[in-house]
């Protein structure tokens, strides 16, 4: 299989507040996710899905042990698993409604530094492997 495109090992994330009960999103997460594939993660509202994708976009810190994007460890390597990993998470200011969702993945592409012609040509690269067809770029 050569190194996963995601591995997470017994994952936990602990939410504390003061004077309130704690909350454990996560407990003992392991999963392994093949380079080259697509993968969902799916489970009822409280299951602790928002909360393994912050933790591999290096949002949130994980409680204990560690997980690793294309080799890179989210608590170690946070700006180099930024560069291989992206989410949009539920929440009203995760795009801009006026734009087309080709527009904010543009958008928000040149926020992280990326150049108009890599932003444009990775997407449409992604966008063709998903068997879409072909994309205005005009805009």
């Amino acid at each position: 299989m050569g190194d996963p495109a995601l591995a997470v090992r017994d994952l936990t994330k602990v939410y504390r507040s003061r004077g309130r009960q704690s909350v454990r999103a996560l407990d003992g997460v392991t999963l392994l996710f093949e380079r080259g594939r697509i993968h969902s993660i799916l489970g009822p509202n409280g299951a602790g899905k928002t909360t393994l994708v912050k933790i591999l976009c290096g949002l949130v810190t994980p409680s204990e042990e560690e997980a690793w994007v294309h080799g890179y460890s989210v608590t170690q390597n946070r700006r180099a698993v930024q560069r291989h990993i992206g989410a949009v998470l539920e929440g009203s200011r995760n795009m801009y409604r006026r734009l087309s969702g080709w527009e904010n993945l543009m958008y928000f592409g040149l926020l992280r530094g990326m150049s108009p012609v890599r932003s444009g040509s990775g997407l449409n690269n992604c966008w063709s492997g998903w068997a879409c067809g072909s994309v205005d770029m005009t805009w």
